[in-house]
């Protein structure tokens, strides 16, 4: 929501946006919590001290949680790459090179603290907009990643774990 009203000024005029570039640390820190939360699935003590081992086991995770998706989640994963990329290119072109800031009372737009241009009111707000779409146009992305792991990982670790003690058991 946040996002589709970047593309709105009127409608996002009631949105703080300072605060909401916070929402870029928290849904990064949801994707991390979440990497790390699948990767800590547990193991046995044996496999966790064997380097060697431990390394073939995750390589076997992951092919199955990449397989264990579905087909239409892995195309939203696709199609949410696609539009993060394409966002990111296009919102860097509208920020022409730099980002709002106000200084004094004053509007412009900078890169580094280099002064690219003095902003009107209106086209501060506006790069602000583009500056915030740039952000959140990766949530849409981090967010589904961070489901799509969440819903089907720990079945797909915990089979492939139970499979992998499975074969290394003495018959």
């Amino acid at each position: 929501l946040i996002h589709a009203a970047t593309f709105f000024p009127a409608w996002a005029a009631s949105l703080p946006l300072k605060p909401l570039m916070l929402m870029h640390v928290a849904v990064l820190a949801a994707f991390i919590c979440t990497v790390i939360m699948i990767n800590q699935r547990p193991i046995s003590p044996s496999i966790r001290s064997d380097t060697q081992t431990r390394r073939e086991l995750g390589a076997r995770r992951r092919t199955a949680l990449l397989s264990d998706i579905p087909w239409k989640f892995k195309g939203l994963l696709i199609l949410a790459l696609a539009y993060g990329a394409a966002n990111f290119i296009l919102s860097m072109a509208n920020l022409e090179g730099g980002g709002p800031h106000m200084e004094n009372g004053r509007h412009y737009l900078s890169n580094h603290g280099d002064i690219i241009r003095e902003l009107s009111a209106a086209e501060y707000y506006q790069f602000q907009l583009y500056q915030l779409r740039l952000f959140s146009g990766f949530w849409i992305l981090f967010s589904l990643a961070s489901y799509v792991i969440t819903r089907f990982g720990p079945d797909a670790m915990d089979r492939v774990s139970a499979e992998f003690l499975d074969e290394r058991q003495p018959q």
